[in-house]
């Protein structure tokens, strides 16, 4: 039998910053209601993806931003 232990982790601060001593440390980071106030959303995203353990998951909740278009978004998941 296992038993299922559960940490959740609030991290206020810069991603990018926390990148140097955390990469690839957790099994999910989520970022929600963040990528619109980013200025520079590749370097966002790559730190974001960087802080994730291999095969794990990144999920970004975000506000529909009607000036941002869906090919912005497909040019920074490709990169």
């Amino acid at each position: 039998m296992y038993e299922l232990i559960i940490y959740i982790c609030h991290i206020t601060g810069s991603v990018e910053d926390l990148v140097a001593t955390e990469q690839e440390t957790f099994d999910a980071v989520i970022a929600s209601e963040v990528v619109e106030h980013v200025p520079d959303l590749f370097t966002f995203i790559k730190a974001c993806c960087d802080l994730v353990k291999v095969n794990n998951n990144l999920i970004i909740i975000h506000t529909y931003n009607k000036n941002q278009k869906p090919q912005d978004w497909i040019t920074i998941l490709k990169s």
